[in-house]
């Protein structure tokens, strides 16, 4: 534990519910194998995951177990993650490739726990990492280019409808879910920013694979926490965050094609 070079696979204790249809069993197992394949996750900082999945027209079927989509810890065991997945039943009426693509984000939040120490903390440690777009955006980032790819739904460019107008004005706010809970719809404004640090590094002459290699792994690699992400956001990405958040006016209007990743550009380049 606590050894971030370690290169021993992570453990999967899963209970999928029998109330999920058969197909979505099937798609969940060949997602894991692809993300597994992409995003290896090993026992640096914690040792396995127990995964709850159910469709939400039955009572939560597992004691102990709240519903909803999240990660959290397993019966107060600090070396494992609680992986819930509660699957809306109108997904499978409306054919909504959520039910899918909630498993690729809760699953690259297992990803940044591996990488980041200080992601397995509670977040009223003084030492965690919680900041809400750093976190978020990336996630729904990695959901929509991995919707794209094997879905060929372009999810991240419709969440682009949704960006709010205080990411020009005021974007600490989505330093916070508290701050920002009620105004960032379906991460899309933390998608926004990500993707505007991701236009800006490439600005600076970097290319995008490795603009998005700074911001969804390197980033978080170098263990950012309450205390220091701020001077490593400058060591990472070479411009403060004051300087990040002066920029994102020039890019209110240009809310959608201007900032989206390349059609070309694959998870598989990027990890």
């Amino acid at each position: 534990m606590n050894d971030p070079n370690n290169t021993t696979p992570v453990t999967f204790t899963e209970n999928v519910h029998s109330s999920l249809a058969e197909s979505w069993v099937i798609e969940y197992n060949t997602i894991k194998e692809n993300l597994l394949t992409i995003f290896p996750l090993y026992q640096k900082y914690y040792l396995g995951i127990v995964v709850y999945a159910w469709n939400d027209n039955v009572e939560d079927p597992y004691s102990g177990v709240d519903g909803g989509a999240y990660i959290s810890v397993e019966d107060d065991d600090e070396t494992m993650k609680r992986f819930v997945m509660e699957i809306p039943n109108q997904e499978f009426s409306g054919n909504s490739f959520h039910r899918y693509s909630v498993i690729v984000h809760e699953y690259f939040h297992c990803y940044q726990q591996s990488l980041n120490l200080h992601m397995n903390k509670s977040n009223s440690d003084p030492t965690s990492f919680d900041t809400k777009w750093l976190i978020e955006g990336p996630a729904a980032v990695v959901e929509g280019m991995y919707t794209k790819e094997y879905y060929g739904d372009n999810y991240t460019a419709e969440s682009q409808n949704d960006v709010h107008s205080d990411v020009f004005t005021s974007p600490t706010k989505f330093e916070s879910h508290d701050t920002s809970r009620d105004i960032d719809t379906n991460y899309s404004s933390s998608i926004f920013l990500v993707l505007v640090l991701a236009k800006e590094l490439q600005n600076s002459g970097l290319t995008e694979t490795k603009s998005f290699q700074l911001i969804l792994r390197d980033y978080m690699a170098k263990n950012p926490n309450k205390d220091t992400w701020k001077t490593l956001f400058t060591e990472t990405f070479n411009m403060t965050l004051d300087e990040f958040y002066t920029i994102l006016p020039n890019y209110n209007g240009q809310k959608n094609a201007d900032v989206l990743p390349t059609a070309t550009l694959k998870l598989e380049d990027i990890f």
